[in-house]
Formats: structure tokens, sequence, C-alpha cells
């Protein structure tokens, strides 16, 4: 029992060991690269994952607010269909189409904003479908507004995240 237990004592610290050990990395007179745990005397300490290049997606908060609340208001209908809730569009470019319901049709004087990722775009021209460029490939969150003339936010659509993912190339790892 006493022999394992150094037993397992000395194989843990050599493991242990071995997983602070240095990676170092160099270059031959051929021009060849090399990595290896020992130190030749033209190598360089390497970062062999290097956390601060690996590409992130800007981080967005989706974590709901209070007020993201629904609220219709003077209309009895008003939801975005487009993008659905959660989908995921796998597509070359940052276009993405939104299309929502409202009825009865928008009240004159009042005006559509759309917030993308707390940016409000107001719509020139009220419509309920139509495409946003630019956006960024990641997770989103997305809500419709309509303001009074005055200003004030008089109905809202539910929150709705949704994910713009770029294709992947054949043999291209996720």
């Amino acid at each position: 029992m006493r022999m394992s237990t150094i037993a397992f004592g000395i194989a843990s610290l050599l493991i242990f060991t071995r997983l602070n050990a240095e990676v170092y990395r160099w270059i031959d007179a051929n021009g060849n690269l090399h990595f290896s745990d020992r130190q030749p005397r033209e190598a360089l300490p390497a970062n062999v994952l290097d956390r601060d290049a690996i590409p992130t997606e800007p981080k967005i908060d989706l974590t709901p607010k209070p007020d993201d609340a629904q609220y219709p208001g003077p209309y009895s209908a008003f939801a975005i269909v487009l993008p659905s809730a959660n989908e995921v569009l796998i597509q070359e470019t940052g276009e993405i189409s939104i299309a929502f319901i409202l009825d009865p049709p928008l009240v004159e004087g009042h005006q559509i904003d759309v917030e993308l990722d707390e940016t409000i775009i107001p719509l020139i021209k009220p419509a309920t479908q139509f495409k946003l460029t630019g956006a960024a490939f990641g997770s989103h969150r997305l809500q419709v507004r309509i303001r009074n003339t005055e200003g004030f936010t008089v109905a809202q659509t539910p929150l709705q995240i949704f994910h713009l993912r770029k294709p992947e190339q054949p043999g291209q790892l996720p």
C-alpha cells in the first residue's frame, strides 16, 4: 500500500511537471520551423496557443431587460416574424431581412424605429418588410418600436435574439 502511494506521488509529480513545461520554437539553417520542450541555443519561448489572437465575435448582452417587454399599445398585433426567435442565419453578407406584423396599419404621426444591438435606426418610409445591411457576424438583439409625435414609445415588439453566421468552407472546422 505504501509503495503504491509513493509511486502515485512520483507519477503525479512527473505529469504536473510535464504539463508546466515550456515549449520552444526555432528555425533551423534550412528554414524549417521546429517546436520542442528542450531549449536549443537559438530557440525562443513559444506561446503554442495565443488566446489573444483567437478571433471572437463582439459580446452582446442577450439578457432581456425589464424595458424589453412587449406591449402592443394601440395595435392589436405587433410582432417580428423575420428573423424568427433564435434563428441562425447562415450567409456571406451582413444583410438581414426583417419583417413584422402590425395591425391595424401605422397610426398617422407614429414613427417606426428598429433597435439592433442597442442602436436605434429610424425608418424613413414606414414598411413592415425591409433589409438592414452591414450587420456584424454573431448574435444580435432586435426589437421594433413605434414612437408618437412627441417621441415617446407607444408600442414595441418582444425582444428577438438571432444569430448571423458565415457559411463554413468544406473541410473547415467550426
